[in-house]
């Protein structure tokens, strides 16, 4: 522990002084007092190569001739320097000398004498051969330029500038780095960044890296991944040196040297001006083209092939500077049929060595595809590099309408509809991607168009490219498609129409409801004012007064009718079923109202009800409500004739209802819209009838007779009179068991 807080002195005392402006002579001065005081030696002196004799053959001589320090910790009068006999006189009783090296030269010695013996131990001199290192490049740096007096001149220098160098402290901060580092890792010394930050590491990780292994880190560098390596060393127990070497290129070669070593079918050979073999790597059939197999100081392209061929290969380099050729090589004993790619570089030649062995994979695989078009059952066309179908399955004659001798031959654009979507797929396929699944419309030989799919796939057959194309038919799937698509929309456009129905219903059935209350005032009002409650009137005023009474009354049944409505569709009405007799509503006084009405108009009317017409389970104001609709129409729409009421049982579950009447029919147009709310029938033909309507009569009558799970009907003819009917059940609860044993 002791040794190292020396070392870490020492260290320090030496930061300052590299980075200092101080001269040469005071930079030295303060070296060696450092010296002398940490490590408590008595003389130190700094001896430079300039005015020491180099060949002399003393002990200076030795040191700088071989780079290496002399140690003597037991001096005597009989040691081998003369030197060293004068340091014994001198009263020292050991000594070390050691070079002072510079970009691998001797620029001087350190001399360092003590008058104690063995004082200088392995540990000692361990330190001060940093302290060397710094003060060689001290005054190495001096004699260059004044620049070698700053620490990041020494970094740049040092450490070389093809390589990042960080100089850190124990907590993984970043205390200096070389230009590389800055300008490759974008380094702002300023803030003093963590070494995490540049590296995407931490200082624990890369201190775990064995001396001999260095650390591999991926970067991304200006959006480029790139490779390093990450050497480590420890300089103190405060600062230690991190090294990264680029070795993306190398790591892509060894990437290229393996793929091919497992290849089997191709090898590449490095050749020198002369076109000897001087490098080689992969993997040729059973042969590995490398030197642990082939002797290639022995070897020359020009031994390896025909020698016709090796002519013929050298005239083309001559004149293109790269060629190819086909030919039979012989490496190793072991004969290959190979196509060779041969180019100029820097060195020499750069061979390359293809199988011709995968020709015949090329034809297999040609022979399996042309099988497997043969079969299968979705469009198959090949088309070859210049877009012209050279092959076309049974599927395409029957799908498309062509004739297989229409096909072949055809330009594959003329039976594509979209032809930029096969212009930019073919495009796609031919930079090296795949296409599956893009839709298209196919033109049939009858100019239909066919909706489809099509995949796109690249092939080599040695010497040209083709494209194979499977296209699967989509009609039916997208007919189906459009289908339920189009049923989504209604149904969304069915939930917006119910939703506003449902607003529009409830919005009149809010205005109807308030409406009754200022009608009911006014018409009471009126009344008393008929009565004299207010004053005697005049014949003239209680006329008048009779008028507002009477528009009250039809007012109020208007409203009675929206309300319904409203009511009806927001399914706010419930049935008071109770057992009803309908030969009863013969004397009712809505019933009698009518009646009386149709006699007024010059009308028969009857009311006949069958002897077998049971009482039913029904709601009797509601049922009395479309008889009054019914009949009512039946009056309004008939100035001569009659208007008959039927009874009678259907079945012995249901009964029908029947108004009949010799009217004015109803035209064809009014037919198709009668139930329709607010919708009024014209009167022959061609007017309303007098404005007293609303349109809602039937609408509501059709649905109270739902509500009693039942249905209307009518038949009709223009100038001979209508007739309505609607079946109803005789039992409610017959119902409702039939309807859960239908669900059941």
């Amino acid at each position: 522990m002791a040794d190292n807080i020396v070392l870490e002195k020492f260290l320090y005392d030496l930061l300052p002084l590299v980075m200092s402006q101080h001269s040469e002579k005071d930079a030295v001065e303060s070296f060696a007092k450092s010296v002398k005081e940490v490590f408590g030696i008595d003389t130190f002196n700094v001896r430079r190569a300039a005015v020491l004799d180099m060949h002399s053959g003393g002990l200076y001589s030795y040191v700088t001739n071989t780079k290496k320090p002399y140690i003597d910790n037991q001096l005597s009068e009989y040691s081998e320097f003369p030197e060293l006999i004068d340091f014994k006189n001198s009263g020292y009783a050991s000594c070390a000398i050691m070079p002072i090296m510079v970009g691998g030269h001797t620029t001087g010695v350190l001399e360092m004498l003590s008058k104690m013996e063995n004082r200088f131990s392995k540990d000692i001199l361990g330190s001060l051969s940093i302290g060397a290192a710094f003060i060689g490049l001290t005054l190495g740096y001096y004699s260059e330029s004044i620049r070698s007096k700053n620490l990041a001149t020494y970094f740049d220098s040092a450490f070389g500038s093809n390589s990042a160098n960080f100089l850190i402290s124990s907590s993984g901060k970043i205390l200096k780095a070389n230009k590389r580092a800055i300008s490759t890792f974008g380094i702002n010394q300023t803030s003093k960044p963590d070494i995490k930050q540049v590296l995407g590491v931490n200082l624990d990780e890369i201190k775990k890296m064995q001396p001999n292994a260095p650390l591999k880190i991926v970067l991304n560098i200006s959006g480029e991944r790139r490779i390093f390596n990450a050497y480590y060393s420890v300089i103190s127990q405060s600062t230690a040196y991190i090294a990264l070497t680029d070795i993306s290129d190398s790591e892509l070669l060894y990437g290229i040297s393996e793929s091919l070593d497992g290849t089997g079918k191709i090898a590449a050979l490095s050749l020198d001006e002369n076109f000897d073999i001087i490098g080689s790597f992969g993997k040729l059939g059973g042969l590995t083209i490398d030197t642990k197999e082939l002797d290639i100081r022995k070897l020359r392209l020009e031994s390896t092939m025909p020698a016709h061929d090796y002519n013929a290969l050298k005239s083309s380099l001559s004149e293109k500077g790269k060629t190819e050729i086909k030919t039979e090589i012989t490496l190793g004993g072991y004969k290959q049929k190979a196509y060779l790619s041969v180019s100029k570089t820097a060195f020499g030649y750069m061979c390359i060595v293809l199988s011709a062995e995968l020709e015949e994979s090329v034809k297999t695989l040609s022979d399996n595809l042309m099988d497997f078009i043969s079969v299968t059952s979705d469009i198959t066309l090949i088309v070859d590099q210049n877009g012209i179908i050279s092959s076309a399955n049974l599927p395409a004659e029957q799908l498309l309408g062509y004739k297989k001798e229409q096909l072949l031959g055809r330009d594959i654009r003329s039976i594509y509809y979209e032809q930029d979507i096969l212009d930019r797929d073919i495009s796609y396929v031919k930079n090296g991607g795949k296409v599956d699944g893009s839709y298209v419309n196919l033109k049939k030989s009858n100019s239909e168009l066919m909706p489809g799919t099509h995949s796109l796939r690249l092939f080599f057959d040695g010497n040209s490219y083709f494209y194979a194309i499977m296209i699967k038919e989509l009609q039916t799937k997208r007919l189906i498609s459009d289908i339920e698509m189009q049923n989504k929309k209604l149904e969304s456009q069915a939930l917006n129409f119910k939703r506003t129905s449902e607003l529009k219903s409830q919005f009149i059935y809010n205005i109807s409801h308030e409406l009754k209350t200022p009608l009911t005032n006014i018409k009471g009002f009126a009344k008393l004012m008929h009565d004299g409650e207010f004053g005697a009137i005049t014949d003239d005023q209680k006329e008048y007064i009779n008028t507002i009474l009477d528009e009250a009354d039809r007012l109020m049944v208007i409203i009675m009718q929206v309300l319904d409505a409203a009511k009806l569709e927001a399914n706010k009405v419930k049935l008071d079923l109770k057992e009803v007799n309908l030969a009863d509503f013969a004397n009712n006084p809505s019933i009698k109202a009518l009646e009386e009405s149709a006699k007024n108009k010059g009308l028969q009317f009857s009311w006949n009800v069958d002897y077998d017409v049971p009482a039913i389970t029904a709601d009797m104001n509601r049922l009395i409500q479309v008889f009054v609709n019914l009949i009512g129409n039946s009056i309004k729409f008939t100035e001569s004739g009659s208007i008959k009421v039927h009874v009678y049982k259907f079945n012995r579950n249901k009964i029908v209802c029947e108004v009949k009447d010799t009217g004015i029919g109803i035209s064809d147009d009014d037919k198709k819209k009668l139930f329709r709310k607010f919708y009024q029938a014209s009167k022959k033909g061609n007017v309303k009838p007098d404005g007293t309507g609303t349109g809602l009569g039937l609408a509501i009558t059709k649905e109270i007779i739902g509500l009693h799970r039942g249905n209307i009907r009518f038949e009709s003819e223009q100038g001979k009179g209508s007739r309505f009917w609607f079946t109803i059940p005789i039992s409610q609860n017959f119902v409702s068991r039939k309807k859960h044993r239908d669900q059941g």
